[in-house]
């Protein structure tokens, strides 16, 4: 593969910084071009630039380009000219700024030569293959300021049209998900989330799949709903312009035709998709369908245990579609040996803050064993003084409440979330036990309405796809 328009002097240039990804996950196929030639050290590489793609020693499979807009015409009639099939198009300054003629030309030229092309105005690709070396990452972002732990389980794909919201909600996902595979989009210009969607079906370990989609090209949305609806991954999507501003918004962003919303997500319901209401939701959901994948939904009887008589009244308000578990004999037995005689056995389980780690777990396990039970929402207070949440307290007792919930989670196949309220703030001192919960497989928010509304969302799709019940999804 080739990068045009690495730079001779500076560092932080896209160019330079996705050369730089590139030589430290391995890639030995990379060859970097400047018209000026010479010499550069990328990321402790001495690495030789080359004038122009003709004078590269082999034809590259992939050209990503990122000199400005109006080089980059002369850029791709020299790839089409060496016969490369591939190309990523990272700048800005095409459609969205007015200059659609650059983007016709570019298409015009792609499309006599076979080229596949993304972009432009994007960020590009994040891929990471079981071997590092065959991996890709153009998200030309330093370190400092984008790092993911790429050694722990891959289980998401995200396609989205902005990658600056790529780049957040990664970011805000660190301790739950990591992408197999990541890609901003942007304009369009052929490569649209249809594509992608296709192509990744197969791709091993990929549980949920995330797409923010800001419009359609002419004639690609009735393409892009009949993908999605063969789709065998679970698929959360938000889709902006919902307004008259919004769809300004995102015409000047990515030059994208926002289209009426309404019809827009009647058509995203009737492929089956996840539909986010809001970007926070949209985060969510894709956080618990990666993360409860392979998860059992044998119904809606749901329990709720907590540690303050507001969170249990909160989860209640928020059931949706859920419904209370009727606990039986044999389980509200069990669960009275187990709890202090203050505690009133009920699917609402209000324990007090006066029970500690041991009790407050157990009575979690317990429900979660119930046959009765499909489901648990656990909402805990965390300031309560008999259960260890601190990160002091975290750190120091391995018998904390989060790590035995993380515990008990896993081995069970039913859907459990947590709610961990009050955790906001730059003084927040409960983020490991969150960091605990969430790298150990529990999804955990920060409101049992946040909690219980993604469940619902989790549980409700797989009922009613092995139910068959299409009416009640469209409702």
């Amino acid at each position: 593969m080739a990068v045009v328009g690495v730079s001779r002097s500076d560092p932080n240039s896209p160019g330079t910084v996705i050369a730089a990804n590139m030589l430290k996950i391995g890639r030995d196929d990379l060859f970097c071009v400047n018209p000026k030639g010479g010499n550069v050290d990328i990321a402790d590489f001495e690495v030789k630039l080359y004038n122009n793609l003709s004078s590269l020693p082999a034809v590259p499979e992939l050209v990503i380009v990122t000199v400005p807009a109006e080089a980059s015409l002369a850029v791709v009639k020299e790839a089409a000219g060496l016969g490369c099939k591939n190309l990523l198009l990272i700048p800005g300054g095409f459609t969205e700024s007015g200059r659609s003629d650059l983007e016709d030309q570019i298409a015009e030229i792609a499309a006599d030569a076979g080229i596949r092309v993304m972009g432009p105005n994007c960020l590009g690709i994040l891929y990471a293959d079981e071997e590092p070396a065959k991996g890709l990452n153009t998200f030309f972002i330093p370190e400092t300021k984008f790092k993911l732990d790429l050694e722990r389980e891959k289980n998401i794909a995200l396609f989205s049209q902005s990658g600056a919201l790529g780049l957040v909600e990664l970011t805000n996902l660190k301790d739950s998900v990591c992408p197999k595979v990541a890609v901003s989009y942007g304009n369009q210009l052929d490569v649209d989330p249809g594509d992608l969607v296709e192509y990744f079906q197969d791709e091993s370990g990929i549980k949920a799949i995330g797409i923010y989609i800001e419009g359609f090209k002419p004639g690609a949305g009735r393409r892009f709903f009949e993908i999605t609806r063969r789709s065998r991954i679970p698929i959360v999507i938000y889709k902006a312009g919902r307004t008259a501003a919004g769809q300004m918004a995102t015409q000047s962003h990515t030059a994208s035709m926002a289209g009426e919303y309404a019809v827009a997500r009647a058509a995203m319901k009737q492929a089956g998709l996840v539909v986010a209401d809001t970007m926070a939701d949209h985060l969510g959901c894709l956080k618990i369908f990666a993360m409860l994948h392979g998860k059992k939904v044998g119904g809606r009887q749901t329990a709720v245990v907590t540690n303050a008589g507001y969170e249990k009244a909160n989860a209640a308000d928020n059931l949706k579609e859920l419904e209370l578990a009727e606990l039986s004999g044999k389980t509200s037995s069990m669960l009275a040996e187990a709890l202090p005689s203050f505690v009133t056995v009920e699917p609402l389980l209000d324990l007090t803050p006066m029970v500690d780690d041991e009790i407050f777990a157990r009575s979690v396990e317990l429900m979660l064993d119930a046959p009765e039970v499909d489901a648990v929402c656990v909402s805990i207070v965390p300031h309560a003084g008999m259960i260890h949440t601190t990160d002091d307290e975290v750190d120091s007792y391995e018998g904390n409440l989060g790590a035995r919930l993380a515990k008990i989670a896993a081995a069970s196949d039913k859907p459990m979330v947590v709610s961990l309220t009050a955790t906001g703030g730059g003084d927040n001192i409960f983020g490991r036990m969150i960091e605990v919960m969430d790298s150990g497989g529990l999804p955990t928010y920060l409101s049992a309405e946040q909690a219980m509304s993604y469940l619902n969302e989790f549980v409700r799709y797989h009922y009613i796809r092995q139910q068959n019940l299409i009416d009640e999804w469209m409702k």
